[in-house]
């Protein structure tokens, strides 16, 4: 009976880290965990939460162990890659973000996202920005789940400055201009920019409302 519950729970917590309300996301994804252990995607899932919270050291057992529980897959091996970017990690993310690259799995789409970030990992200077951009992301999503949007709007755009390849910001700052500006005009330019960058689910859907609540005022 308790697994009728799992599809309610996921669209809650896909619908939680959309928002950037990642403590409760991962709330969801835990009540998923203890109704199915082993439930597919549910320990990928909950990394990824952890990211968004900055919470690397949580985040990254939880990705090692689906490479060694289920083996090399572009997905996670991307993740992973992005983990240790946003940790600072530069040369450990250059290592995963080529075996990402070599992937024979990885999506023509992906070309891109990969070779840019890479780039930076083996550039001290653009590491070194794409470190100052990972401070203000954390300080943006704490200022945004403390019902600061404005605030957290400015530090996501100078994130975005230092990082133009920093598309979780690119996504938040689009999810307050739908939410709390009401500009879906402009939520649509930045889910777009986000999505071009890296084409993820959780954008696209955004970049759907955002589409249709514009259309809806029209």
């Amino acid at each position: 009976m308790k697994r009728l519950l799992i599809p309610l729970h996921m669209r809650l917590a896909l619908n939680a880290y959309s928002s950037g309300d990642y403590d409760r996301a991962e709330k969801h994804f835990r009540r998923i965990q203890e109704i199915s252990p082993n439930h597919r995607g549910v320990r990928h899932n909950l990394a990824l939460t952890a990211m968004g919270r900055g919470d690397f050291a949580a985040a990254e057992p939880l990705l090692l162990a689906e490479i060694e529980d289920l083996g090399d897959f572009y997905p996670r091996l991307r993740v992973l890659a992005d983990l240790y970017y946003s940790w600072g990690r530069f040369d450990r993310a250059a290592g995963f973000y080529r075996r990402a690259a070599e992937d024979p799995d990885a999506p023509d789409h992906d070309r891109d996202y990969l070779d840019q970030r890479l780039a930076i990992c083996l550039d001290p200077e653009a590491a070194e920005r794409a470190r100052e951009a990972t401070v203000l992301y954390h300080e943006g999503t704490e200022a945004q789940a403390a019902g600061e949007p404005e605030r957290a709007y400015e530090l996501f755009k100078r994130c975005v400055a230092l990082d133009p390849t920093n598309h979780p910001a690119l996504n938040n700052m689009g999810v307050i201009r739908m939410n709390d500006r009401r500009d879906y005009a402009g939520a649509i330019e930045a889910f777009e920019e986000a999505y071009r960058i890296q084409p993820v689910e959780i954008v696209r859907a955004n970049l759907a409302r955002a589409r249709s609540m514009l259309e809806k005022r029209r």
